[in-house]
């Protein structure tokens, strides 16, 4: 899994980290010019000596750290999608592995699972700060609300763990192991009805680089 996430980010390894670089080292040539401390004004040549000393520490220290994040989440989320119940439900339900921000240069690539439940266009996801619960994103056309209704479906959605986003509605059921494939189905084809009754219709898509 470790040597597949390289692969799929190794064309990154430049942009981010280059970018990153510049932005700190404008940041901290300017910051040595305007706030020198209790010492003397260093001169410009020892003020990019500085900069880029900084800069290039810094650097590799983010870069570091957020790749062994976006690494272990990685793994982490691939091992979710195996336990025996969702990869069941995945299977039953035709729900592919596909890759989003692959084509971006600031953001990692990740793995999602996509398919449908009951014509909407569903994509199964981690959240970033923990394991406890998948997400599932139900997406839909876009509807103007008012605030009573925003408000009324706000508190509809919170007896089925959802809620309103920008461009789809999420849903979170706990990731357990003893979680049979028959209730994932129950809850996620129930909700799937509760959006056709309160009127929602399905925003198909082709394109996953834009979840």
């Amino acid at each position: 899994m470790v040597k597949e996430f390289l692969n799929l980010n190794k064309h990154k390894l430049w942009f981010f980290p280059a970018v990153l670089w510049t932005i700190l080292f404008v940041c901290i040539t300017i910051a040595s010019q305007l706030f020198p401390g209790g010492g003397p004004r260093v001169s410009w040549l020892k003020g990019l000596e500085i900069a880029v000393l900084y800069a290039t520490f810094l650097t590799f220290i983010i870069v570091i750290v957020s790749f062994l994040i976006c690494m272990m989440r990685f793994i982490r989320k691939r091992v979710i999608f195996k336990q025996e119940n969702w990869s069941e439900f995945f299977y039953r339900h035709h729900f592919k592995r596909t890759l989003i921000n692959y084509e971006s240069k600031m953001a990692l690539t990740e793995e999602v699972m996509q398919g449908k439940v009951k014509d909407f266009e569903v994509v199964a996801d981690t959240f970033k700060d923990e394991s406890k619960f998948l997400q599932f994103r139900f997406y839909v056309e876009w509807v103007k609300l008012d605030k009573t209704e925003f408000k009324r479906l706000d508190e509809l959605f919170k007896d089925y763990d959802a809620e309103l986003d920008i461009g789809y509605i999420s849903m979170k059921i706990p990731n357990t192991k003893r979680l049979p494939v028959y209730e994932i189905e129950d809850k996620l084809g129930g909700f799937a009805d509760l959006l056709k009754q309160e009127k929602f219709r399905p925003l198909h898509f082709t394109d996953p680089v834009n979840f």
